[in-house]
């Protein structure tokens, strides 16, 4: 936080809050906005948009092997289901997240082949796995972003949930 002042903290964290909230409530209301199309989905599936209709693709940043993502995402779906499951119910429509074959992560357990596997055959497998998932996101998210932009954006993925 960058108030220094003790005490300070909360006031300062609600007043930039608040202010950022009043800069994205304008947004819909300025000049040139045009309504925008958001998706819940697999980043190496985006079949449903046309090519280079994308202007940008939003996604968490993958760790390899530091973030279990689909063990951390099912304590926040619970919970995000609970609140939010009304609003996009075909978005909470399992019990916990599916991460069989999407989860763009190293997961040594996923790739033991029920103990048959050692540790560093497993891992070498993770690993190529990983790296498939992550060329299979970038490759669609490259077909989605129109080509006539002229613009380099990075793409970063996990696609669990």
């Amino acid at each position: 936080m960058a108030a220094c002042v003790a005490g300070s903290g909360l006031a300062w964290a609600i007043e930039n809050v608040a202010e950022a909230w009043q800069k994205l409530a304008k947004l819909p209301r300025a000049n040139g906005a045009r309504p925008v199309c958001i998706t819940h989905g697999d980043a190496a599936n985006l079949l449903h948009l046309d090519d280079g209709s994308v202007t940008a693709v939003v996604v968490d940043p993958p760790y390899a092997d530091n973030v279990q993502y689909g063990e951390l995402a099912d304590f926040f779906y619970v919970w995000l289901k609970r609140t939010q499951g009304h609003r996009r119910p075909e978005w909470f429509s399992t019990y916990l997240c599916s991460r069989e074959r999407e989860e763009a992560v190293v997961n040594l357990a996923r790739h033991r082949e029920n103990g048959a596997l050692s540790a560093a055959e497993a891992r070498e497998r993770a690993y190529a796995f990983y790296e498939q998932r992550m060329a299979e996101i970038f490759r669609e998210a490259h077909r989605g972003w129109p080509r006539s932009s002229g613009r380099r954006t990075g793409c970063c993925a996990r696609t669990a949930c």
